[in-house]
């Protein structure tokens, strides 16, 4: 995201001083907060920290005296006041929970890397076109996608896509672009209608 739609993002800039690819990466960004936030459980979550620190008051007293270690320092009670932002409350969210996955009990943290990818199928039916491509917010709204035509005239692509909230639209034969049937559509503001998708991470669906 540029630091120009960042700000937009932030409340520090007039939506309305941004041009079509920005608006369109700022509208993803916020149904993708919303709905992060509307997936968040209703239920409290545990309070960890007494076993955290019984935990790490048993190991240090089974070890030797040695120096003070910056984890020490982590978990010393403190009072820390914080102001989050939308657009910074995911990262906090994200950092909290990789931290969870270190401690006893929590398993291991995933290794690093990009996000599990959703292999997403695409399809539409044009009998009569001679070519069928894909643009959305993930191609910087390009054309870049080429869909497969199959005999019975619908045309086909499986594009691997990061979870979230995705935008998108179908463009025949180079000239006109036209929404998803099988999707919801929303007006795009300028007098075009677009179609989006809303994907989970693999590991929600299965459960």
């Amino acid at each position: 995201m540029d630091e120009t739609t960042q700000r937009a993002l932030d409340g520090d800039r007039d939506k309305a001083t941004l041009n079509l690819a920005q608006r369109s990466r700022l509208m993803e960004a916020e149904q993708l907060i919303a709905a992060t936030i509307a997936a968040v459980p209703d239920e409290p979550m545990p309070d960890l920290g007494p076993a955290v620190l019984r935990a790490i008051a048993s190991r240090q007293a089974a070890s030797p005296a040695q120096r003070p270690s910056p984890w020490a320092w982590l978990w010393r009670p403190r009072s820390v006041t914080m102001r989050l932002r939308p657009a910074y409350a995911l990262g906090v969210v994200a950092i909290a929970l990789a931290v969870m996955t270190t401690l006893p009990g929590g398993g291991s943290a995933p290794p690093a890397g990009d996000p599990a990818q959703v292999l997403t199928r695409f399809e539409f039916v044009a009998p009569g076109a001679h070519r069928v491509t894909l643009a959305g917010g993930f191609t910087n709204w390009q054309p870049d996608i080429e869909l497969t035509p199959g005999t019975d005239g619908t045309w086909t692509v499986v594009v691997p896509l990061e979870p979230g909230i995705h935008t998108y639209a179908f463009v025949i034969d180079g000239e006109r672009w036209v929404p998803d049937p099988a999707s919801p559509s929303y007006d795009d503001g300028f007098g075009g209608q677009n179609s989006r998708l809303a994907l989970l991470p693999a590991d929600v669906v299965r459960q």
